[in-house]
């Protein structure tokens, strides 16, 4: 049986918008870029000459240029240039263990019937649209991209925060006169701000890089780790189980920090 999996080559990534993702011939790599804009003046100016060209060649009476030329309207709006010839391919493609291109676009040149200005097309690269054989279109159709990474170390950082405040706690007991008790919790709450602000950036990038579409907005850090993490587990439905594990790790690391304070208040009320 021959193999019908599309030529390697650059082909719009599945997940990410505006994106191109490098195909090897059997699976995804981890070279991605971002698709090529080419200004619509130069286009405009292109189309504008053919278009006179064609003009004078029909006054002259060449049969060739009968067909009606049309020029779309300038509209101010930059385009997505659908040909990457100046896109070298990769020096060594990673493995990505995704799906095969089963309905992605490849960045071939523009066709001359398609207006410059059109929205690119979902249809299947042209080397599996040609395909002949109903089997290999059916598990085209069938193909799905699922990222296989969900969780990273930052991930894991962002579940462990709480214990920060567990580690600035001996500064104030080594330290009684000159650190206050109040001055060592406003310390351990800024650092752990900016161990979530920052670990949270970095969750996003892996995710993005990973191919995740969808991605926990940092906003749920205003609700602690926990409401971030909760998110997490809601956003990547598809890939949950390292975020509920992460979810639930987060959720013993409150317990250790919080249970010092909540003995000390049963330990006060009994007395």
């Amino acid at each position: 049986m021959s193999d019908h999996r599309p030529d390697p080559g650059w082909y719009d990534d599945p997940h990410v918008a505006l994106s191109l993702r490098w195909w090897d011939g059997r699976r995804w790599t981890h070279h991605t870029r971002p698709k090529p804009v080419v200004p619509y003046a130069e286009i405009e100016e292109r189309f504008t000459g053919m278009a006179g060209r064609r003009d004078g060649a029909a006054r002259d009476g060449d049969p060739r240029d009968n067909r009606q030329t049309r020029v779309p309207p300038y509209t101010g709006a930059p385009m997505i240039a659908q040909t990457i010839n100046d896109v070298a391919e990769p020096s060594a493609a990673a493995p990505y263990p995704y799906t095969a291109p089963g309905s992605l676009t490849p960045a071939s040149p523009l066709p001359a019937s398609v207006a410059p200005h059109s929205p690119p097309s979902l249809t299947a690269p042209s080397s599996a649209a040609a395909l002949g054989s109903g089997a290999a279109a059916r598990e085209s159709r069938a193909a799905e991209f699922v990222p296989d990474r969900a969780a990273g170390f930052a991930l894991w950082s962002l579940a462990l925060a709480p214990l920060l405040l567990v580690l600035t706690a001996p500064a104030g007991q080594l330290f009684p006169a000159a650190v206050p008790v109040g001055a060592t919790f406003a310390l351990g709450l800024a650092l752990l701000a900016l161990w979530l602000i920052t670990w949270a950036i970095r969750d996003r990038a892996a995710l993005r890089a990973w191919g995740h579409g969808r991605r926990p907005s940092p906003w749920w850090l205003l609700l602690g780790p926990l409401g971030y993490l909760a998110a997490r587990v809601t956003v990547l439905r598809y890939r949950r189980t390292t975020s509920t594990i992460a979810l639930g790790v987060c959720v013993v690391a409150h317990a250790v920090v919080i249970a010092p304070f909540v003995d000390a208040l049963a330990s006060a009320v009994a007395t």
